[in-house]
């Protein structure tokens, strides 16, 4: 098997997105249902009421711009910043906000926000895409720099390692069973998701472990994937403790 680095899973992450971008909702429809919308609104809703100011609001691996809608829709935020690696997916983002004063997405690295000072951030987050990076650990690096002293990060619908470990069978058959986007070029979209397919997921204990000196756990708690899978996998929790596939956290910077 290949060795990869960041820049090989960066790199990946550009290309198939920017070849997708028109497509990517409606391939990945599984991760955006009507529940799992309401429930990231609900968590969105909290976590901004956490925050000691509402002004803003950074956006990691925006995409077209799925939490930033909701910042805008629910007035969460005075101001929004996405970030994306894809050029394609910032500009719909910019094409969809360009009447909306104070919401604006950049290409960027989220491993390096070169653009933002320390401690200017009143809340971060990201809906399915800390898989998407080699080094997780470095963007939350980033985010917490960033993020004002009791600021907030949520993270969501991210592959959950302990779950993995327990069912690593099942995981496989899943990942081979989803529809897969349409790309032009062999294994691009297992590179770009790289923590869905070259490791065991994201390991939450480890993230706790390195920066308990940074930040507290808000919140924590687990999601099912609505496919006939996903139901098999929703069946096991009826057969013993097992972890969830899927997971969210909240955490606050001290």
């Amino acid at each position: 098997m290949k060795k990869f680095n960041h820049e090989d899973v960066l790199l990946a992450n550009k290309q198939y997105y920017n070849e997708v971008a028109d497509s990517y909702l409606e391939n990945e429809s599984y991760a955006y249902t009507s529940v799992i919308k309401k429930d990231v609104e609900s968590i969105m809703t909290r976590s901004a009421s956490l925050c000691t100011n509402n002004g803003f609001f950074l956006d990691i691996g925006c995409g077209s711009g799925f939490l930033s809608k909701i910042v805008s829709d629910k007035n969460l935020f005075e101001a929004c910043l996405g970030v994306d690696i894809s050029e394609k997916q910032v500009e719909m983002y910019n094409q969809y906000f360009k009447t909306k004063k104070n919401f604006e997405a950049r290409i960027g690295d989220a491993t390096n926000l070169v653009s933002l000072e320390s401690n200017t951030v009143d809340m971060v987050a990201g809906f399915s895409v800390l898989h998407h990076f080699f080094d997780y650990h470095a963007v939350l690096t980033e985010c917490l720099r960033v993020l004002k002293p009791g600021g907030v990060a949520y993270f969501d619908f991210e592959p959950n390692s302990e779950f993995r470990k327990k069912m690593h069978f099942f995981v496989k058959l899943r990942r081979k069973l989803l529809p897969k986007s349409p790309s032009s070029v062999d294994g691009l979209e297992d590179v770009a998701e790289f923590h869905n397919n070259y490791s065991m997921g994201i390991d939450f204990h480890s993230i706790v472990e390195n920066f308990s000196d940074e930040m507290e756990v808000i919140e924590t708690g687990g999601r099912y994937i609505q496919t006939p899978i996903g139901l098999l996998m929703f069946w096991f929790r009826f057969m013993g403790d097992i972890s969830k596939p899927l997971f969210y956290f909240v955490v606050r910077k001290k």
